[in-house]
Order: structure tokens, then sequence, then C-alpha cells
């Protein structure tokens, strides 16, 4: 993990903290259930995925909990951190939004996407 050099004597721990937050891999629930959806995987790479990256636990939990070598935790949350970032991977000139809309909006912004999908397909 790289630490920014910090501007001034206070900055240090903001900083590190910065560079720590960038770089911990961690995703939502419903991201979670989106991407395991059709991963084919066992129920308990599942649960140390979900654990680590879910709920933020530290993989020496489930060394220590579930008497696996620390290669093999992680590897089951590599696995579905790989899987996590090439579907949320955007081809190059599109840009992913994240918005609040009225129900109307939203649902021409679903269609557009489907037929986005129909084109590429």
């Amino acid at each position: 993990m790289r630490r920014r050099t910090p501007l001034c004597s206070n900055c240090q721990v903001r900083s590190y903290l910065w560079v720590r937050s960038m770089t911990k891999k961690t995703m939502t629930e419903a991201q979670f259930s989106e991407v395991t959806k059709g991963l084919s995987v066992s129920p308990q790479t599942l649960e140390i995925a979900y654990g680590v990256l879910v709920l933020g636990k530290p993989q020496a939990h489930y060394v220590q909990e579930l008497h696996l070598t620390a290669g093999a935790i992680s590897q089951a949350v590599r696995r579905v951190w790989a899987a996590f970032q090439e579907q949320s991977a955007v081809p190059s000139g599109y840009e992913r939004v994240t918005a609040i809309l009225p129900a109307h909006q939203a649902f021409i912004v679903k269609k557009w996407q489907q037929a986005h999908k129909k084109t590429e397909s």
C-alpha cells in the first residue's frame, strides 16, 4: 500500500486513511448478491467472500475459524472480487452513472439500457 506524502504534520493520518479507503476491497450487499447470482462457487467461498468484502472482516478471521490456509481464503475473496471487477467494467466511451430519479424517468433510463444491451448482442 502506497502512502501519499503528507502536506503537513496534521495531514499524515488523513493521508493514510485516504489511501487505505481507496485500496480496500469492499462492496455493498446488493452488489455482492448481483455478482454472485450466476457465479459457480461453493457456499463456503460465498461465506468467506461475503464476510470479507461486505462485512469487512479480516481474512485472518476465516483462517482461524475455518482452519484453512491464508492462500485459500485469499483465493476465495479474489474469485468473487474478480467477477465483480469484470461486471463493473465500463466500455471505452461510456460512463457509469448512479442517480435517484422519479419513477417515470427511471423507467426511460432502464429502457435505454435494455435497448443498448440488445444492440450489443
